[in-house]
């Protein structure tokens, strides 16, 4: 028996099992870990933004509760943050697509 003329062979054909199976990972768990990436951030923002959203508003509850005179100024403040939110509601309900 006569040796092979390439004596690297077990270096090739390591080589080729590596790029076969990156290739293979490029395919399936890149693009998996790329969702699952996106839909960590979204979560987050999503959390993020509500938390915000309940300070802001409770901000300008107190806010208004403190500008408004008056023995039942709360009611006013509610009133006047309800009638924003319910003009904001109203134009948001309007631009919705129908299916």
């Amino acid at each position: 028996m006569t040796p092979p003329q390439d004596s690297d062979w077990a270096a090739q054909l390591v080589d080729s099992l590596d790029s076969a199976i990156a290739g293979i990972r490029s395919k399936t768990a890149d693009p998996i870990a790329r969702i699952v990436r996106y839909l960590v951030f979204g979560v987050m923002a999503a959390g993020v933004s509500i938390v915000a959203l309940l300070l802001v508003t409770i901000g300008a509850v107190r806010g208004l509760d403190k500008l408004i005179p008056g023995d039942r100024s709360i009611w006013a403040a509610d009133l006047v943050l309800g009638g924003i939110f319910l003009v904001a509601g109203s134009l948001a309900w309007r631009r919705r697509r129908r299916p």
